[in-house]
């Protein structure tokens, strides 16, 4: 069973009214509207107020761009983060992921 797929793109730029339609239908709440596509429904009408809506991408783009790093900075900090001991004896050794306990399959 399948309930689909998690969709492609930004989600910063759908469209806002294909978002209100969404929380119309409750397939999304508004909570869920805001943080994840940026889109303000007003509680009361149930309609996207464009100019919050504005704003608040616009504070989500700020809030990206804070957290950004060089591509090379990323890396370096990427390539030293080690998996759980304890799921080591699936992933193999760390970091190369030889086999440390080999799967027996029947």
């Amino acid at each position: 069973m399948s309930t689909g797929g998690t969709g492609y793109g930004d989600p910063l730029d759908r469209d806002p009214a294909l978002v209100e339609r969404d929380v119309t239908k409750n397939l999304v709440s508004a909570e869920v509207a805001r943080r994840v596509y940026g889109v303000m429904v007003d509680d009361r009408t149930g309609r996207v107020d464009a100019t919050a809506t504005r704003s608040e991408r616009a504070r989500q783009v700020a809030d990206r761009l804070s957290r950004g790093r060089p591509f090379e900075q990323f890396c370096e900090q990427w390539s030293q983060r080690k998996p759980p001991d304890e799921i080591l004896e699936f992933f193999g050794s760390w970091p190369d992921g030889a086999v440390v306990n080999p799967l027996i399959r029947m």
